[in-house]
């Protein structure tokens, strides 16, 4: 049987293409803007677009900030995609600095305007994700998630 997810509908974002993605990996999705239904949802996916901003901090400070807090501290699965994911952290300088969850330590900050590659040596690389290369595939039949699976196939034992 699929397990259900909840797709926080938080009106940040376009939910039809992480729905479907989910459904395709066999998961059972229930689309909802109820912080009482995401509060005791055992597994959650916050999608979202655009910045902080007016609108996030109404979300942060609300019922549905309350609820994803209390499930990510109970330890169920949670993801956060795009600016779900950033209003994970402490706060953001973006419309002039708002507050998040304050789930993970950090602030979110943008990449300066007039910098160019080689302008510092020493920082880390910005890896930029990409789908070149990458394969879809089915859970496999062991796995224990309708969400997470391994495009490779198992290595044979030898």
């Amino acid at each position: 049987m699929p397990r259900e997810v909840i797709l926080v509908d938080s009106q940040l974002g376009n939910l039809d293409s992480v729905e479907h993605a989910l459904i395709q990996v066999g998961a059972s999705v229930i689309v909802s803007s109820d912080p009482d239904r995401v509060a005791t949802a055992r597994m959650v996916v916050f999608p979202g677009q655009g910045s902080f901003g007016p609108t996030t901090r109404a979300l942060v400070d609300g019922a549905m900030g309350a609820a994803l807090r209390m499930v990510i501290e109970r330890g169920d699965p949670f993801l956060g995609i795009c600016l779900g994911m950033q209003l994970l952290f402490e706060q953001s300088d973006e419309g002039g600095g708002f507050d998040g969850l304050k789930v993970l330590p950090g602030r979110v900050r943008r990449f300066p305007a007039d910098m160019r590659a080689g302008d510092e040596p020493d920082a880390a690389r910005l890896k930029i994700p990409t789908w070149a290369g990458a394969t879809c595939s089915r859970p496999a039949s062991t796995s224990t998630s309708p969400i997470v699976t391994t495009s490779r196939p198992p290595t044979p034992a030898s």
